[in-house]
């Protein structure tokens, strides 16, 4: 079989192979060591262990499913975390800056499902305040990036160079829970307001860099002026991040009207915004994934924490209105998550066993 190699971390497009191969042979490649570029597993697996809590907690198999699938994200962030002291890849540099932002973004994700499946707020508060420093870092760094790159550099654009910039929405959605907690609980209203505050700066930072480029790569990919090789195709999911992670915080930061009805009216609008991004990342992937055409590579696991932020946003707008549409159409996409997540953790152990092989 071919060796294809490329930039682990997906800043610039790959290569696509340029010799013919069979229609169902899949080339294999040369993967990243344990770190940084492997976070989106810990994000997927963290959001995935939030959301079952919430949808499902209720019955014992639901919250120890939840528990289970909490302790695997921690297990992939401790070995992420080990993976770079050992390897040191990659070095925090612009080019490999999605990767860091996939980290921060797994930090504030397990955040969230630490106080959510376990109720230990003081972990939610750590994991907050580690998880958005380093967004914020990557977020301003790569931004500035962005805005001095060489203008021929940007013909190989595509959605990973988003993830820098999104990272601090996640960021919201974290704050504006551990902000409820804080005033729910009788703490410091200054603290609570700061908090607050961060998240909605966070928010408002992601609709200003990240929609703007998330546009031109959309426009760039329908004018067939830019290409994603169908080994990356699972990146199509990133947007849907977007979508679902900047409803949840918007009714998390919205609190108190008219700011409530404001944000549940964003949400809405961001939700019907999604049905598109869903139909074009599904029938980009899907396909794929039949066909079992794609090599493993860290972007399988792009398709999986996206998802969640959508199930976690429509329970936001449910708690937001009272409308339980909202938590039928979770449910139904809840499944979607939990396939996604199998296809993406098997492919691994698969992976792994035909290496061992």
């Amino acid at each position: 079989m071919k060796q294809v190699t490329e930039s682990p971390h997906l800043h610039h497009e790959p290569p696509e192979a340029k010799t013919a191969r069979a229609p169902q042979q899949k080339s294999t490649m040369t993967l990243p060591p344990a770190g940084p570029a492997w976070a989106a597993s810990v994000m997927g697996s963290a959001s995935l262990a939030q959301v079952v809590k919430i949808y499902w907690g209720a019955h014992t198999a639901g919250h120890l499913a939840a528990v289970a699938w909490y302790f695997i994200a921690t297990t992939m962030l401790v070995w992420i975390i080990a993976g770079f002291v050992r390897y040191r890849n990659p070095q925090f540099v612009p080019e490999h800056l999605p990767a860091w932002a996939m980290t921060a973004m797994g930090i504030l994700a397990l955040s969230m499902a630490t106080s959510v499946v376990l109720g230990w707020w003081w972990l939610h508060a750590t994991y907050w305040a580690i998880g958005t420093v380093l967004a914020f870092v990557v977020s301003i760094r790569y931004l500035s990036h962005l805005v001095h790159l060489p203008r021929a550099e940007y013909s190989s654009v595509n959605f990973t160079w988003s993830l820098p910039l999104l990272a601090p929405v996640v960021n919201a959605a974290s704050a504006g829970m551990l902000a409820r907690h804080i005033t729910d609980a009788g703490g410091s209203g200054t603290l609570s307001f700061l908090v607050h505050a961060i998240g909605v700066v966070g928010l408002l930072l992601v609709l200003v860099t990240a929609v703007p480029l998330l546009v031109a790569i959309y426009s760039g990919l329908g004018r067939k002026k830019l290409k994603i090789p169908p080994n990356f195709i699972t990146i199509y999911w990133i947007p849907l991040g977007l979508v679902g992670q900047a409803t949840a915080a918007a009714q998390l930061l919205g609190c108190s009207e008219p700011w409530g009805s404001i944000a549940y009216g964003f949400g809405v609008v961001a939700m019907v915004i999604g049905i598109p991004v869903v139909i074009i990342a599904a029938s980009k992937h899907w396909p794929q994934v039949f066909r079992n055409s794609m090599a493993y590579n860290p972007t399988w696991w792009s398709c999986v924490f996206p998802l969640g932020t959508v199930v976690s946003g429509l329970n936001q707008m449910n708690n937001a209105s009272g409308q339980v549409m909202w938590i039928g159409i979770g449910n139904v996409l809840l499944l979607l998550l939990i396939a996604h997540w199998c296809w993406a953790f098997f492919g691994g152990v698969r992976y792994v066993q035909q290496r061992r092989g």
